[in-house]
């Protein structure tokens, strides 16, 4: 700063930004003046900083105080919590495996201040922190080796505010879910009172907590886009019940933890009006019993818990409402199940497919409900399914289908449903599917051509007939199939495609020991669900898997 007194006696403080032979242009407090060199009688130095001096010395939180006064209501509502002290790791180091950048990274690409669900959050620069440290990383891994186990067991962070709520951007941790599949506590976190009184949460992998290498859904936090590269750190909510100042929050990792969790910020909610609640009284933490919600029973290959909500995913177009089931007798019963995102379900799937269905004389019932359709597999004898909306992949659900299958019935995976689409789901490509795309060429014609025009679901189908469709790159690399995927024999294949310039798998039947399991990656718009020879497909395919 400088101070410049000028002939007529008036005295400005400020920066100087720019300055010529003739003026000096300085910038105030109360905006910026251009002075006449003329007309200065006095220039000085003061070789000091227009910012207070003293206020470094105040620490966090009487800062944080004097700018809850400033800003006013936008800060009565939260606290961030300073987690400077309490730091074990940098988000630069490998984290888990080594600490080799390559021994497993949370990549974060925000820092500063980011709110997230309306949650205020400080994300900690590594580059700017006076520990070296950005991140809680505590103790835990699958082997002993593993740099993970270097970390500390436990953590302190100060509260020291009346609150409701207390937000964490967390919910990730090495080889969490699904990479480890054991229901375990992953992090415990108590808060103690003034008067020490605590309130304990037990927070569990494959509810609260996933794996941090990629997104995976998991129902007792949110995953939050856009934080980390190729990575969703999650945002967790702890329900606080006592009425007293809460004076700390203890981090556990307990023993044995094979998935060492991860804490990035943590934001006292005074209020309680912000952050992620599951939308039902299920799964996620129960206020006030310390205690979490149970994961649903599922198959042998593992299985998920419920996702919430159910009103459908980003891209996912509108939910269409369940109608009542009403089978009728002494028909063959095949029940749709559709819903996602990229086509219009509805229209395509639950419109012109089931009418084709219902003129081959079978009973269709269409459903986008996921607990519908759990519930009523049991009782069809063929299942369609077309389904890439995510919250199809719970426990019920899982197990339902699986089920279906073990008990030999019949099923058909239809465009959407081929695709790799479920991340923490491989058995469903693996097992049903028989492998599945990862991609596909524009929409443009491509022919389609029978390769065993003697299988029953090839029947009546011409040796060779044109779509225009996307061309679904079913199994194109094998080096990207997943070792333990069920064999398929294929009965139609693609011309070959723009990309791979070789044909792909474009009808099929998956090798299962009870179920019949066909496969048809054609189907993304009206024009082929009009065409006559992929209604003769999709009307054998229910008829064989069906067992008729």
């Amino acid at each position: 700063a400088f101070n410049i007194t000028t002939k007529k006696g008036e005295t400005l403080v400020g920066v100087v930004t720019s300055e010529n032979s003739a003026t000096v242009t300085l910038a105030t407090q109360v905006g910026v003046r251009e002075i006449a060199k003329s007309d200065i009688d006095k220039r000085e130095n003061t070789r000091r900083s227009l910012m207070p001096e003293g206020l470094d010395a105040l620490g966090p939180e009487p800062l944080r105080d004097i700018l809850a006064f400033i800003c006013g209501d936008a800060m009565k509502q939260f606290r961030i919590l300073h987690l400077a002290d309490a730091f074990t790791a940098d988000s630069r180091d490998g984290l888990f495996a080594s600490p080799d950048p390559r021994g497993g990274q949370v990549k974060l690409t925000k820092f500063g201040n980011v709110k997230v669900e309306g949650v205020p959050f400080f994300i900690q620069d590594p580059t700017k922190s006076s520990t070296g440290g950005n991140l809680i990383v505590l103790k835990g891994g699958p082997s002993k080796d593993n740099h993970s186990q270097s970390f500390p067991a436990k953590a302190e962070v100060a509260i020291n505010v009346a609150a409701k709520r207390l937000q964490l951007l967390s919910g990730v941790s090495g080889w969490g879910f699904p990479a480890v599949r054991d229901e375990a506590p992953a992090l415990k976190a108590t808060v103690v009172y003034e008067g020490g009184e605590k309130e304990e949460f037990t927070l569990l992998n494959g509810i609260h907590f996933s794996d941090y290498i990629r997104p995976v859904e998991v129902p007792g936090s949110k995953g939050i886009e856009g934080l980390a590269d190729g990575q969703e750190p999650r945002l967790l909510t702890l329900e606080l019940t006592k009425k007293a100042v809460a004076k700390t929050l203890i981090l556990e990792s307990p023993a044995g933890n094979k998935t060492p969790p991860v804490i990035i910020a943590v934001t006292a909610d005074i209020e309680g009006r912000a952050g992620f609640q599951p939308a039902t009284s299920g799964p996620g933490i129960l206020p006030g019993s310390g205690k979490a919600g149970k994961m649903p029973a599922a198959p042998a290959s593992g299985g998920t818990p419920d996702l919430q909500p159910k009103a459908g995913g980003k891209g996912d177009g509108p939910l269409v409402p369940a109608a009542p089931v009403q089978w009728e007798a002494g028909k063959t019963r095949v029940l749709v199940i559709g819903g996602g995102s990229s086509h219009n379900f509805k229209d395509f799937f639950g419109t012109t497919d089931v009418a084709t269905l219902k003129a081959a004389g079978f009973s269709v019932h269409y459903t986008e409900d996921r607990d519908q359709a759990a519930a009523e597999l049991a009782n069809a004898d063929a299942a369609i399914i077309s389904v890439n909306r995510k919250f199809f992949d719970t426990g019920a659900y899982r197990k339902a289908l699986f089920d279906f299958a073990a008990a030999g019935k019949g099923i058909v995976m239809l465009h959407p449903g081929t695709w790799y689409g479920f991340g923490g789901w491989p058995e469903l490509n693996a097992q049903i599917v028989g492998g599945g795309a990862r991609g596909h060429d524009k929409i443009h014609p491509f022919d389609v051509k029978a390769v065993k025009a003697d299988h029953p679901v090839m029947k009546n189908v011409p040796a060779s007939f044109t779509v225009e469709d996307e061309l679904y790159y079913v199994n194109a690399e094998p080096d990207k199939i997943p070792a333990g995927t069920a064999k398929i024999t294929v009965l139609a294949e693609t011309s070959p495609s723009d990309k791979f310039k070789v044909s792909h798998p474009s009808v099929w039947i998956t090798e299962h020991p009870k179920a019949r399991i066909v496969g048809i990656a054609l189907g993304h718009d009206q024009r082929v669900h009009d065409l006559k020879p992929y209604q003769t497909i999709l009307t054998n395919a229910a008829n064989w898997a069906s067992g008729k």
